[in-house]
């Protein structure tokens, strides 16, 4: 592969300096030929556009139209870790414009013309401690926790929650 990147921050721009190319503008307005591109990785990036169905135009159009595929992944609305933490769910922030669950990550994408390959739940590891000072809506719940837990074995024991959506998707056949 020959990796092209796109990165809008400070960091973008010092790794273009650097000799990567990497484009340091927003992808609507990067000038790319069509079907110039075999892959396009978007890991937690949807949720913060202004307006997806533009940047997936853009990207069916430079994506190869044979082999070219859409790799993303998203918090997931419809996740058991967002209905156990409600409104005080940690992926509830304000640079976050776009939240999608699978049924409507999907129909985004087929209504923008992009076939689904696959889409799996992505699980986040977690420990108790991390969960208890998630748990502010529950007002005395993270002090008991970490009264409970704090010193013992427990307060770093890893478990899995599902979180979010990773998916799959081409252009072409």
């Amino acid at each position: 592969f020959q990796p092209v990147g796109l990165e809008i921050s400070e960091a973008g721009q010092e790794a273009a300096r650097s000799g990567f190319q990497v484009f340091t503008e927003p992808l609507e307005t990067v000038d790319l030929p069509l079907g110039s591109l075999d892959a396009v990785v978007m890991i937690d990036v949807i949720e913060h556009l202004a307006d997806p169905r533009v940047v997936l135009q853009k990207i069916k159009h430079i994506l190869n139209r044979e082999h070219g595929i859409l790799v993303l992944a998203t918090p997931d609305l419809g996740s058991l870790s967002r209905k156990v933490f409600g409104g005080r769910w940690p992926h509830f922030k304000p640079e976050h414009l776009y939240y999608y669950s699978e049924k409507g990550l999907r129909r985004l994408l087929e209504t923008e013309g992009f076939r689904i390959l696959g889409v799996k739940t992505m699980i986040k590891t977690v420990n108790l401690r991390y969960l208890g000072s998630l748990s502010r809506r529950y007002r005395h719940l993270p002090g008991v926790v970490n009264r409970l837990i704090g010193g013992t074995p427990l307060a770093t024991f890893l478990f899995p929650i599902p979180s979010g959506l990773f998916c799959i998707a081409s252009v072409g056949r």
